[in-house]
């Protein structure tokens, strides 16, 4: 038992079931390695547990006897698996989505011998037991969970999770193919969220801190594969779509296995888990209409076009840099970062921000319409929010706008102006865009304040708890005539 060998002699569809089962039952086992590995499977060539890294011995291995989540097929399931065979079949022959498809996801498309290639999920069934989570080197205390980053090995991955509470044991299960952006909302939205999870943090939980964390399974996230394996393609919006719903299939697929079988008791299990794109034409689908990410272009010293990725989190994964540097360095006249992944110099471009002139005074914003892609009804009254121009990084939580402007020598005025307003306010002379954000409610109130300050004051009655007495407006004057005339 101490090489887990595969001799393929023709590459074909089953070898990659077989192989993808024997990496699929590695516990959190690398995508990128795993992949790697399928890859050498479909030359011909001998697989080592050596050349895959640690990994469980196979559960087909005599002596083992560790048991595994059997599938829970549904008819979402089922619409899944089309979909995603009719998107297949859209691609061109030539197309280098398909040809990656072909090499490291082909299993997915099939039920036969079973789901992702497997008679079962490959996920042991003591994993998600809360006994078993509680003793886990993955599990983490929320109370110190601060960067949502930190808390997975590989963040462009997908991940099965679970919270458990501290006090009541009780448990929720959820998948996602963004882990970070998932993580972040739990961190920041659990105070007002109505989702039925954080809904029962905020009232008999006792708070997110009073959760720990468990990062449990991970899952390929192609799209993010794609990217890293090949960083000189420029992916269109539909193959960049097709990637993420055959990411979107396969962890969800386990998701609801999972959760049939563990029978978490946070999660309402007479509700089957979803998925995005089952009843999508994939002919007249623009799914560039609803993206809201941020076009990145890289160019050379020469001024030739690098690469151009869909958005900002593809380029920061190709390039090899982080969050930060993309934000720092792009969009700066004549400046290049090296990258030392190709050992180049490159400028970086952000073609939403450079359609938009930081540098220009801000406008009225009587001109700007609301502010969309945030839900503004999540953040807790009394505060303001700042995002980054993504709309889903937080960039920071303040008490008031004037302590926003303060922070970075803003005028007050304006920071109250473009509350909830879609338009992003330059900072750190002009290398940050954020949105200030608050909740509706909050916002009527500041502004009712900020123009009550205007107001030419007739007197104070210092015999009824000193109440203002403001000189009513004209307008004002006019309503109260024509409610008295009619």
């Amino acid at each position: 038992n101490s090489f887990l060998k595969f001799k393929i002699f023709k590459p074909t569809a089953r070898t990659a079931l077989s192989v993808h089962q024997t990496l699929s039952n590695a516990m959190l086992l690398d995508a990128h390695e795993s992949l790697q590995s399928l890859a050498l499977a479909s030359s011909g060539r001998i697989i080592t547990k050596r050349m895959i890294g640690k990994v469980s011995i196979n559960k087909g291995d005599k002596g083992s006897s560790e048991t595994f989540i059997p599938w829970k097929i549904n008819s979402a399931a089922l619409n899944s698996l089309e979909a995603i065979n009719k998107f297949y079949l859209w691609l061109p022959k030539d197309s280098p989505v398909k040809l990656f498809i072909n090499n490291y996801c082909k299993h997915l498309l099939n039920s036969e011998p079973g789901f992702l290639g497997q008679k079962d999920t490959g996920v042991p069934t003591s994993l998600f037991t809360v006994k078993s989570m509680m003793v886990n080197s993955k599990l983490l205390d929320c109370s110190k969970l601060k960067t949502p980053e930190k808390a997975f090995d590989d963040i462009d991955s997908s991940y099965i999770y679970a919270f458990i509470n501290k006090d009541s044991q009780r448990f929720y299960i959820g998948s996602t193919i963004n882990p970070t952006s998932r993580l972040h909302n739990y961190i920041y939205s659990w105070k007002s969220s109505r989702q039925g999870l954080l809904a029962e943090m905020r009232t008999t939980g006792g708070g997110f801190n009073n959760y720990y964390f468990f990062p449990g399974f991970k899952a390929p996230n192609y799209l993010n594969l794609f990217v890293k394996l090949n960083p000189e393609v420029q992916l269109d919006p539909k193959s960049m779509f097709i990637l993420e719903c055959f990411s979107e299939y396969h962890i969800r697929l386990l998701e609801q296995s999972i959760i049939s079988y563990i029978k978490p008791n946070i999660n309402d299990l007479n509700t089957a888990v979803s998925y995005t794109f089952a009843s999508i034409d994939i002919n007249s689908y623009n799914p560039s209409a609803r993206d809201k990410s941020h076009t990145i272009s890289v160019y050379d010293k020469e001024g030739k076009l690098f690469n151009k990725y869909p958005s900002l989190n593809k380029a920061k994964s190709a390039l090899g840099l982080s969050d930060f540097e993309i934000r720092w360095h792009r969009n700066r006249e004549n400046h290049f970062v090296f990258v030392s992944k190709y050992n180049l110099d490159l400028q970086i471009v952000d073609e939403t921000l450079a359609n938009i002139s930081l540098s220009k005074t801000l406008f009225s914003f009587q001109k700007l319409v609301p502010i969309s892609g945030i839900n503004l009804e999540r953040i807790p009254i009394g505060i303001v929010h700042a995002y980054l121009d993504d709309k889903e990084t937080l960039y920071g939580v303040f008490k008031s706008a004037s302590s926003f402007a303060a922070e970075n020598n803003i005028n007050p005025w304006q920071t109250y102006r473009y509350i909830n307003k879609e338009k992003a306010i330059p900072i750190a002379d002009g290398l940050l865009s954020v949105y200030l954000c608050c909740n509706p409610l909050y916002r009527q109130t500041i502004l009712d304040s900020q123009d009550k300050k205007n107001w030419q004051v007739v007197s104070i009655d210092t015999k009824d708890n000193n109440i203002v007495r403001f000189l009513l407006r004209q307008k004002t004057l006019m309503l109260l005539e024509k409610i008295y005339l009619h």
